[in-house]
């Protein structure tokens, strides 16, 4: 069914689509042991590289998969939000997601839950892109400029069409979906209504019975006419509205859950946007949240001990060892922002459904995690900068600074607020406000 909630007519329309479902069907061969998706950014396959190294340590094997459902199976989206070198579109799909964990052939959990899939998917603009940004082949995976991309990879030699590098999805997340389709509405109700026909009948059949014994008249069929055609009606009614009463009481439990999560984000992107506005006239609050959520993803699936050129201070690796799923939950949350010199910073909560192993069993929990990330606002900013290809500012060495905080050749400190923001301090502090 056809749900496209956009009419401005561009050509990210088409394309954003095409991308969404390409990306959402290498995802799914990736969840069941297939290669990283070459439709997500250089932080995506980063990341889900790390999750994979992750269950492997653990020893875990998962099977998982996302089936498009519901209403808004074949597509939705929200308006473009234009930058001065890139376009964010954010598309989203109502989905079902099967999770199945098991350890040493016994599986310890099992997750099935209905959501909404969002996908932040990124355009250049290709009048503004000079063709300096960084792009990964998709044929080898090495990182060049686009201009050189032009006349062939220069390492494998491929050559393609350049429109094929982009669009790129820069980020995803999926938060909770209370609708039923039509489908599921029949599924759902056929056991509701049943059950309630079959009981209400049954009570009333043995009441009758019960009051016939009494008086000594005997229970005939004309006396059973009625309740045998009366009572499957009002008990498969009674069944429906027990079925409505109870998903109109999850609903409602269910949002009183989220009102703390709507009071701590309200405000948040103006709040931000205004601060940032004062040093960066084209700053962009999409851009940012992409950046921000890749650097916690990334962190949280790095080894304890390692010298991160994405955090600046020291961090608590060991609390997240046992993570091995971690979903954006949709929020954000900017509390102070501040300047110390030639830097910002601001003290931001991100909000997570985090998966963790516990040995016998997998438990998902909501968990907040806290950051203060900064960055030099005196050098301006590359949109298409990539902490995965940098340049030394002392021996003009080429290195990826993901994991290396010091130059491997001149061994000089590489100082990523200077390009990007930078996670000065980061922590978990639990699921709430939920």
């Amino acid at each position: 069914m056809e749900n496209r909630q956009k009419n401005y007519g561009s050509v990210h329309d088409t394309k954003a689509s095409m991308m969404y479902n390409r990306f959402l069907k290498q995802y799914n061969e990736w969840l069941s042991g297939g290669p990283i998706p070459d439709t997500g950014n250089q932080d995506i396959k980063y990341f889900l590289g790390q999750q994979r190294k992750r269950l492997e340590k653990r020893g875990l094997h998962r099977d998982s998969s996302i089936e498009l459902r519901g209403l808004l199976a074949s597509a939705g989206a929200i308006p473009p939000k234009v930058g001065k070198k890139y376009t964010n579109v954010i598309e989203f799909r109502t989905a079902q997601r099967n999770t199945t964990y098991s350890r040493g052939g016994r599986i310890i959990g099992k997750f099935r839950k209905k959501e909404i899939l969002y996908q932040t998917i990124t355009f250049a603009n290709e009048a503004t892109v000079d063709g300096t940004e960084p792009c990964t082949c998709p044929s080898c995976g090495a990182v060049s400029q686009i201009k050189a991309l032009f006349e062939g990879c220069p390492y494998c030699h491929t050559r393609f069409l350049m429109q094929d590098l982009y669009p790129k999805v820069a980020n995803f997340y999926s938060i909770e979906d209370l609708s039923y389709s039509t489908e599921e509405i029949k599924r759902t109700l056929t056991p509701w209504c049943g059950g309630g026909a079959v009981i209400f009948t049954v009570f009333m059949l043995s009441y009758l019975a019960w009051e016939r014994a009494k008086t000594g008249d005997p229970l005939t069929l004309y006396s059973m006419i009625c309740p045998l055609i009366g009572c499957p009606v009002i008990g498969a009614f009674g069944g429906y509205m027990l079925f409505a009463l109870k998903t109109l009481g999850y609903t409602f439990w269910r949002a009183m859950q989220s009102l703390g999560l709507l009071f701590a984000t309200s405000g948040s992107k103006n709040r931000l946007i205004r601060f940032m506005k004062n040093y960066e006239p084209d700053f962009g609050y999409e851009n940012f949240a992409n950046q921000v959520i890749a650097l916690a993803k990334n962190i949280i699936f790095s080894e304890p001990g390692e010298d991160l050129s994405i955090i600046r201070g020291p961090w608590d690796g060991e609390s997240f060892q046992n993570i091995t799923d971690i979903v954006y939950r949709g929020a954000m949350s900017v509390g102070n922002c501040w300047q110390e010199g030639p830097y910002v910073y601001a003290d931001i909560d991100l909000y997570f459904c985090d998966t963790y192993d516990r040995g016998s069993s997998m438990k998902e929990k909501n968990d907040r995690i806290r950051m203060i990330v900064g960055k030099n606002i005196q050098i301006p900013q590359d949109p298409g900068y990539s902490i995965h290809q940098v340049s030394c500012e002392s021996c003009g060495a080429s290195f990826d600074a993901m994991k290396i905080r010091h130059c491997p050749y001149c061994k000089r400190e590489y100082d990523m607020r200077d390009h990007a923001w930078t996670v000065m301090k980061i922590r978990k502090t639990g699921g709430k406000p939920s």
